[in-house]
């Protein structure tokens, strides 16, 4: 899109259903993975709408790669826990069930701009 900075969010991707397979590397070797994302039953009905039971497994190819599977975890906490100082999460308070939801993430304007 023309005039749109590299900082704006256009595109969104998600892992469908099946086997993905990806690479991490660790000491300087890259590793194997797969992830299998399935579901399983019928979806059913809850207080909060419809769900349906479904996992995320994610394995590492050969034997004696637990220092691998670990690093991959530590580094996915990293990066999800890791602050972005531009950017702000917006909050909707749900009457109904009595939480706060994620409604929104906003890259935020430099002050310049205000």
């Amino acid at each position: 899109i023309v005039g749109l900075g590299s900082a704006t969010k256009c595109v969104s991707l998600t892992l469908g259903l099946g086997v993905a397979e990806f690479e991490h590397v660790v000491d300087g070797q890259a590793h194997t993975f797969y992830a299998v994302h399935q579901r399983r039953g019928p979806i059913v009905g809850t207080n909060c709408g419809p769900a349906v039971w479904q996992t995320l497994v994610v394995l590492c190819k050969g034997k004696q790669n637990k220092k691998a599977l670990s690093s991959f975890a530590e580094q996915l906490l990293k990066e999800d826990e890791e602050a972005k100082t531009n950017e702000f999460h917006i909050f909707r308070w749900n009457l109904e069930h009595s939480y706060w939801d994620l409604t929104g993430c906003k890259i935020a304007r430099s002050l310049d701009s205000v």
